[in-house]
Protein backbone atom coordinates (compact mmCIF):
# COMPACT_ATOMS: atom_id res chain seq x y z
CA UNK A 1 0.00 0.00 0.00
CA UNK A 2 1.43 3.58 -1.01
CA UNK A 3 1.52 6.10 1.38
CA UNK A 4 1.23 9.88 1.60
CA UNK A 5 3.46 12.36 4.20
CA UNK A 6 1.11 14.87 5.51
CA UNK A 7 2.89 18.94 4.33
CA UNK A 8 0.88 21.21 6.39
CA UNK A 9 2.87 24.28 7.33
CA UNK A 10 3.02 25.54 10.68
CA UNK A 11 0.24 26.92 12.19
CA UNK A 12 1.09 30.64 12.23
CA UNK A 13 1.25 32.47 15.49
CA UNK A 14 0.72 36.37 16.71
CA UNK A 15 4.66 36.73 16.57
CA UNK A 16 4.52 36.15 12.86
CA UNK A 17 2.35 39.78 12.74
CA UNK A 18 4.31 41.33 15.32
CA UNK A 19 1.55 40.70 17.87
CA UNK A 20 1.05 38.89 21.31
CA UNK A 21 -1.65 36.97 22.59
CA UNK A 22 -3.09 39.65 24.25
CA UNK A 23 -3.22 42.08 21.92
CA UNK A 24 -5.34 39.53 19.72
CA UNK A 25 -7.52 38.66 22.62
CA UNK A 26 -8.27 42.57 23.28
CA UNK A 27 -8.67 43.35 19.33
CA UNK A 28 -12.63 43.40 18.55
CA UNK A 29 -14.18 41.09 15.60
CA UNK A 30 -15.95 42.64 12.82
CA UNK A 31 -19.53 42.31 13.73
CA UNK A 32 -20.65 41.89 9.84
CA UNK A 33 -17.90 39.30 9.17
CA UNK A 34 -19.55 36.41 10.62
CA UNK A 35 -22.94 37.66 10.46
CA UNK A 36 -22.60 37.96 6.24
CA UNK A 37 -25.79 35.52 5.31
CA UNK A 38 -27.98 37.47 8.14
CA UNK A 39 -27.35 40.33 7.09
CA UNK A 40 -28.20 39.80 3.21
CA UNK A 41 -31.37 37.56 4.51
CA UNK A 42 -32.28 40.57 6.47
CA UNK A 43 -31.81 43.05 3.96
CA UNK A 44 -33.51 41.06 1.86
CA UNK A 45 -36.25 40.57 3.56
CA UNK A 46 -36.74 44.25 4.68
CA UNK A 47 -36.98 45.39 0.72
CA UNK A 48 -39.46 42.25 0.55
CA UNK A 49 -41.64 43.92 3.25
CA UNK A 50 -41.25 47.14 2.28
CA UNK A 51 -42.58 46.51 -1.17
CA UNK A 52 -45.44 44.58 0.60
CA UNK A 53 -46.58 47.71 2.31
CA UNK A 54 -46.06 49.98 -0.97
CA UNK A 55 -48.20 47.73 -2.86
CA UNK A 56 -51.19 46.99 0.01
CA UNK A 57 -51.10 50.52 0.39
CA UNK A 58 -51.58 51.59 -3.16
CA UNK A 59 -54.24 48.58 -4.08
CA UNK A 60 -55.59 47.98 -0.53
CA UNK A 61 -55.96 44.21 -1.24
CA UNK A 62 -53.70 41.93 0.61
CA UNK A 63 -53.95 39.39 -1.85
CA UNK A 64 -53.66 41.09 -4.91
CA UNK A 65 -50.27 42.75 -3.25
CA UNK A 66 -48.88 39.37 -1.87
CA UNK A 67 -49.33 37.62 -5.58
CA UNK A 68 -47.65 41.08 -6.73
CA UNK A 69 -44.84 41.29 -4.40
CA UNK A 70 -43.93 37.39 -5.20
CA UNK A 71 -43.96 38.47 -8.84
CA UNK A 72 -41.80 41.83 -8.55
CA UNK A 73 -39.33 40.19 -5.98
CA UNK A 74 -39.01 36.96 -8.24
CA UNK A 75 -37.99 38.96 -11.01
CA UNK A 76 -36.00 41.39 -9.63
CA UNK A 77 -33.83 38.97 -7.96
CA UNK A 78 -31.22 38.88 -10.27
CA UNK A 79 -30.23 42.19 -9.57
CA UNK A 80 -31.87 42.32 -5.94
CA UNK A 81 -29.19 39.89 -4.71
CA UNK A 82 -25.81 40.92 -6.01
CA UNK A 83 -26.49 44.47 -5.04
CA UNK A 84 -27.25 43.43 -1.79
CA UNK A 85 -23.84 41.02 -1.65
CA UNK A 86 -22.20 44.77 -2.62
CA UNK A 87 -24.25 46.48 0.06
CA UNK A 88 -23.13 43.84 2.67
CA UNK A 89 -19.50 44.11 1.58
CA UNK A 90 -19.35 47.73 1.32
CA UNK A 91 -20.48 47.48 5.04
CA UNK A 92 -17.72 45.38 6.21
CA UNK A 93 -15.16 47.48 4.49
CA UNK A 94 -16.73 50.16 6.31
CA UNK A 95 -16.34 48.50 9.73
CA UNK A 96 -12.76 47.45 8.66
CA UNK A 97 -11.86 51.11 8.29
CA UNK A 98 -13.49 51.92 11.33
CA UNK A 99 -11.94 49.24 13.66
CA UNK A 100 -8.34 50.52 12.47
CA UNK A 101 -8.91 54.09 13.20
CA UNK A 102 -10.25 53.20 16.31
CA UNK A 103 -7.21 50.41 17.02
CA UNK A 104 -3.52 50.63 16.15
CA UNK A 105 -2.63 47.28 15.45
CA UNK A 106 -6.13 46.35 13.76
CA UNK A 107 -4.93 45.32 10.87
CA UNK A 108 -2.30 43.25 12.26
CA UNK A 109 -4.54 41.29 13.85
CA UNK A 110 -6.90 40.83 11.06
CA UNK A 111 -4.19 39.70 8.49
CA UNK A 112 -3.33 37.16 11.12
CA UNK A 113 -7.07 35.63 12.04
CA UNK A 114 -7.14 35.68 8.08
CA UNK A 115 -4.09 33.90 7.96
CA UNK A 116 -5.31 30.82 10.54
CA UNK A 117 -8.33 31.02 8.59
CA UNK A 118 -6.91 30.14 5.56
CA UNK A 119 -4.50 27.60 7.11
CA UNK A 120 -7.01 25.90 9.28
CA UNK A 121 -9.39 26.10 5.68
CA UNK A 122 -5.78 24.50 3.96
CA UNK A 123 -5.09 21.53 6.80
CA UNK A 124 -8.64 20.53 6.79
CA UNK A 125 -8.64 20.00 2.76
CA UNK A 126 -5.56 18.19 3.02
CA UNK A 127 -6.32 15.99 5.34
CA UNK A 128 -9.55 15.13 3.74
CA UNK A 129 -7.93 14.27 0.53
CA UNK A 130 -4.91 12.71 2.15
CA UNK A 131 -7.74 10.04 3.90
CA UNK A 132 -8.40 9.32 0.11
CA UNK A 133 -5.42 7.59 -0.75
CA UNK A 134 -3.49 4.39 -0.57
CA UNK A 135 -3.96 1.39 -3.17
CA UNK A 136 -7.25 -0.07 -0.75
CA UNK A 137 -8.88 3.39 -1.63
CA UNK A 138 -8.36 3.44 -5.44
CA UNK A 139 -9.09 -0.30 -6.23
CA UNK A 140 -12.24 0.03 -3.80
CA UNK A 141 -13.90 2.12 -6.83
CA UNK A 142 -15.68 0.34 -9.71
CA UNK A 143 -15.29 2.16 -13.36
CA UNK A 144 -17.58 5.24 -12.72
CA UNK A 145 -16.40 5.88 -9.31
CA UNK A 146 -12.97 5.76 -10.90
CA UNK A 147 -13.63 7.80 -13.90
CA UNK A 148 -15.54 10.61 -11.34
CA UNK A 149 -12.80 10.95 -9.19
CA UNK A 150 -9.80 10.99 -12.32
CA UNK A 151 -11.70 13.64 -13.64
CA UNK A 152 -11.69 15.58 -10.57
CA UNK A 153 -8.42 15.17 -9.84
CA UNK A 154 -7.39 16.95 -13.28
CA UNK A 155 -9.54 19.32 -13.04
CA UNK A 156 -8.00 20.77 -9.58
CA UNK A 157 -5.39 21.05 -11.12
CA UNK A 158 -6.68 23.52 -13.72
CA UNK A 159 -7.13 20.92 -16.68
CA UNK A 160 -9.85 20.90 -19.30
CA UNK A 161 -11.33 17.44 -18.87
CA UNK A 162 -14.28 16.37 -21.35
CA UNK A 163 -16.06 12.96 -19.99
CA UNK A 164 -16.66 10.65 -23.05
CA UNK A 165 -20.18 8.69 -23.44
CA UNK A 166 -20.07 5.16 -22.66
CA UNK A 167 -19.00 2.95 -25.48
CA UNK A 168 -17.51 5.96 -27.81
CA UNK A 169 -13.94 5.96 -29.18
CA UNK A 170 -12.92 2.04 -27.74
CA UNK A 171 -14.01 2.71 -24.51
CA UNK A 172 -11.56 5.98 -23.93
CA UNK A 173 -13.23 7.78 -20.49
CA UNK A 174 -11.86 11.30 -20.59
CA UNK A 175 -10.20 13.71 -23.07
CA UNK A 176 -7.75 15.74 -20.88
CA UNK A 177 -6.08 18.99 -22.06
CA UNK A 178 -3.33 20.94 -20.58
CA UNK A 179 -1.26 23.64 -20.57
CA UNK A 180 1.71 20.97 -22.33
CA UNK A 181 -0.28 18.16 -23.73
CA UNK A 182 -3.36 16.15 -24.38
CA UNK A 183 -4.54 13.08 -23.54
CA UNK A 184 -6.79 10.14 -24.13
CA UNK A 185 -7.41 8.35 -20.68
CA UNK A 186 -9.00 5.03 -19.86
CA UNK A 187 -10.17 3.56 -16.41
CA UNK A 188 -9.97 0.13 -15.87
CA UNK A 189 -10.98 -1.12 -12.41
CA UNK A 190 -10.84 -3.90 -10.63
CA UNK A 191 -7.64 -6.56 -10.73
CA UNK A 192 -4.62 -5.95 -13.20
CA UNK A 193 -5.07 -4.72 -16.69
CA UNK A 194 -3.97 -7.02 -19.74
CA UNK A 195 -3.76 -7.60 -23.06
CA UNK A 196 -1.96 -6.11 -26.27
CA UNK A 197 -5.40 -5.95 -27.34
CA UNK A 198 -6.61 -3.19 -24.86
CA UNK A 199 -3.40 -1.52 -25.43
CA UNK A 200 -3.99 -1.37 -29.39
CA UNK A 201 -7.75 -0.01 -28.50
CA UNK A 202 -6.34 2.77 -26.52
CA UNK A 203 -3.83 3.49 -29.19
CA UNK A 204 -6.03 4.26 -32.15
CA UNK A 205 -8.46 6.00 -29.53
CA UNK A 206 -5.59 8.23 -29.01
CA UNK A 207 -5.07 8.93 -32.82
CA UNK A 208 -8.59 9.24 -33.18
CA UNK A 209 -8.97 11.83 -30.42
CA UNK A 210 -5.81 13.49 -31.77
CA UNK A 211 -4.48 13.29 -28.40
CA UNK A 212 -0.41 13.51 -27.60
CA UNK A 213 -0.54 10.24 -25.44
CA UNK A 214 -2.92 7.33 -24.14
CA UNK A 215 -3.23 7.03 -20.30
CA UNK A 216 -4.51 3.57 -19.17
CA UNK A 217 -5.64 4.28 -15.29
CA UNK A 218 -5.27 1.38 -13.32
CA UNK A 219 -5.09 1.16 -9.84
CA UNK A 220 -4.38 -2.63 -9.69
CA UNK A 221 -1.49 -2.36 -12.56
CA UNK A 222 -1.05 -3.60 -15.59
CA UNK A 223 0.81 -6.81 -16.81
CA UNK A 224 4.44 -6.28 -18.15
CA UNK A 225 3.28 -6.73 -21.58
CA UNK A 226 0.29 -4.21 -21.83
CA UNK A 227 2.58 -1.70 -19.92
CA UNK A 228 5.65 -2.21 -22.62
CA UNK A 229 3.13 -1.83 -25.33
CA UNK A 230 1.76 1.69 -23.98
CA UNK A 231 5.35 2.97 -23.46
CA UNK A 232 6.25 1.80 -27.08
CA UNK A 233 3.11 4.04 -28.61
CA UNK A 234 3.31 7.13 -26.77
CA UNK A 235 1.51 5.68 -23.71
CA UNK A 236 1.57 4.78 -19.72
CA UNK A 237 -0.09 3.21 -17.14
CA UNK A 238 -1.17 5.06 -13.98
CA UNK A 239 -1.40 2.62 -11.23
CA UNK A 240 -2.54 3.38 -6.89
CA UNK A 241 0.81 4.96 -6.34
CA UNK A 242 0.69 7.56 -9.53
CA UNK A 243 -2.80 8.02 -8.94
CA UNK A 244 -1.48 8.93 -5.00
CA UNK A 245 1.04 11.63 -6.06
CA UNK A 246 -1.51 13.37 -8.24
CA UNK A 247 -4.23 13.46 -5.29
CA UNK A 248 -0.90 15.14 -3.40
CA UNK A 249 -0.02 17.63 -6.32
CA UNK A 250 -3.29 18.82 -6.43
CA UNK A 251 -3.59 19.12 -2.36
CA UNK A 252 0.09 20.85 -3.33
CA UNK A 253 -1.47 23.56 -6.23
CA UNK A 254 0.97 22.10 -8.77
CA UNK A 255 1.84 23.31 -11.94
CA UNK A 256 -1.20 23.06 -13.73
CA UNK A 257 0.84 21.73 -16.98
CA UNK A 258 2.32 18.38 -15.07
CA UNK A 259 -0.02 15.79 -15.91
CA UNK A 260 0.81 12.35 -14.42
Amino acid sequence: MSTVVSDIGRRPRPEDFGLTEELVAAAPAPATDRRRGRWMLGIYAAVVIAALAFLLAASGSLAASLALTVLLVAAASVVLVPVIAALVCGLERCERLWLCRRHARYRAVDAYRHALEEHDRLQHRRRAEEARVGESFWRSLDRAALIEEVARLHRALGHAVEVLPEGRDAGVDLMVRGDRESLAVRCHAGPAAEGRGLGRELEAARRDLGADRAVLVAPGGAAGDLASYLTQHEGSVVDAMALDRLRMATVREADAGALP
